[in-house]
């Protein structure tokens, strides 16, 4: 492992370990259907966990034996990963990573209705409370249409990326935010979850900050870019718990497509099937101006888009509530036994909701579940979640799991813990305040 830890850039090469064996993927970089940053955070690594919870065995045995060139000494399977890929197999004897369609169907079906009801709506509305009616349409639409564009760039509806990438196009189109910049910023997110460094998912400044690790400057893997943390940036840190709620949803729908169209316009970064993507994107804008031209004045046009982004932007809120209020770490890590498991189990909380809400979540309240199972269809998550903690008591993990207004409460006082820390930033008793933080656990 001395050696392997030798080669981790394009110059070294990039190796990696996956059960023992030593694979240099350089060359795969830019092939990768995930993405050459989960790769590139693997560098010099065991990632065997994190490789074998993304690919099946199918995959495996196709790819990876082109690469190998050793195998690693003395290199053993732990108790934990034996327990683990037990449950995996478990899942698979039982049919549990065969989608069912019939449910897909349904899904499809409410959406065809959803966007029916609003499309051609707009075209006879004529007062206020039913232009109104029609934005909130729209934001349920739009939320649950999240939830489907999740699906399918997980590969967990067909299983593979051929059979799942026509959908995610066409979500693009009708959600507006590009399939192929959230495979390259959820897929590292899967991988390094909360890493102050590596994890997109929690790099917001200037808007927002979950450890004060971030103040000191943090040189973004996935941005290519250096956050420093100025007086703006301090200025709204400082007001982060009163931010959290506006930020999340009135902006964030509309910088997902922001961030989409900078990836497809990027040419320093390579990309497949860019002019798609470009043409989805334009679609979606298109027909956002196509329907605000039937909104009569500029009143109805603000709360009309205020209802319908405030109802999609629940799907941030769900997204931050498993992990701004859990734990995070600087660097890639993986340099402990066992260390994607209980990174997972450190970085994620579950959120408990009765079955008949489970709609209204799409699968992101079993956020653990799924990060320790993404290629699991949605509709199999509450069935593994009873063998995730089972897991966990078998080795002693916490599994952390609340219900959705506690989870927001912890939420809002991390953020609120940071915010007190920034505005003593950077002359103020940090120590003494992450001393007291740890106290109260």
């Amino acid at each position: 492992m001395d050696e392997v830890a030798k080669h981790t850039t394009r110059e070294t090469g990039i190796w990696i370990v996956v059960r023992g064996k030593v694979y240099a993927v350089t060359n795969y970089l830019n092939h990768h259907p995930g993405g050459e940053l989960t790769i590139l955070g693997m560098a010099g690594k065991d990632c065997t966990d994190s490789w074998n919870v993304f690919h099946s065995r199918e995959v495996s045995d196709k790819i990876l034996p082109k690469f190998q060139i050793g195998e690693v000494k003395d290199w053993k399977e732990t108790s934990m990963q034996k327990d683990f890929y037990g449950m995996i197999d478990r899942l698979e004897k039982e049919g549990k990573f065969i989608t069912s369609y019939l449910w897909y169907a349904k899904k499809w079906s409410i959406q065809a209705a959803l966007f029916l009801i609003w499309f051609i709506g707009i075209h006879y509305a004529s007062s206020f409370l039913q232009f109104m009616f029609i934005g909130a349409t729209m934001g349920i639409f739009w939320h649950q249409m999240a939830f489907l564009g999740h699906d399918f760039g997980h590969n967990s509806v067909t299983g593979t990326k051929r059979g799942d990438w026509p959908f995610s196009i066409l979500i693009t189109f009708l959600y507006g935010v590009s399939g192929a910049w959230w495979k390259r910023s959820h897929n590292v997110h899967h991988i390094l979850t909360n890493s102050v460094q590596y994890d997109p998912d929690i790099q917001h400044l200037p808007a927002f900050a979950i450890t004060s690790a971030i103040f000191k400057g943090v040189v973004s893997t996935y941005h290519q870019y250096t956050f420093k943390f100025g007086w703006f940036e301090k200025l709204c840190v400082s007001y982060q718990h009163y931010l959290y709620y506006p930020v999340l949803l009135v902006i964030a729908r509309t910088n997902l497509t922001i961030q989409s169209f900078l990836l497809c316009l990027d040419m320093r970064r390579d990309r497949n099937n860019r002019l798609i993507d470009l043409v989805a994107l334009n679609g979606f804008v298109s027909v956002q101006f196509y329907m605000w031209s039937f909104l009569p004045d500029w009143t109805t046009f603000i709360f009309f888009n205020l209802l319908a982004h405030c109802i999609a932007g629940m799907v941030h809120v769900s997204i931050t509530l498993s992990h701004f209020g859990a734990a995070s770490y600087e660097g890639a890590g993986y340099d402990s036994e066992d260390h994607f498991f209980r990174t997972q189990f450190a970085t994620t909380i579950d959120v408990d909701c009765p079955t008949w809400l489970d709609w209204a979540h799409g699968g992101l309240q079993f956020q653990l579940v799924h990060h320790l199972l993404p290629r699991l269809p949605r509709h199999n998550l509450r069935y593994a979640r009873e063998l995730v903690i089972e897991f966990a008591k078998k080795h002693d993990i916490l599994y952390q799991h609340m219900s959705f207004m506690d989870c927001n409460r912890l939420c809002l006082k991390v953020m609120k813990d940071v915010a007190m820390e920034a505005r003593q930033w950077p002359n103020g008793p940090t120590d003494k305040l992450k001393t007291l933080l740890n106290a109260e656990g």
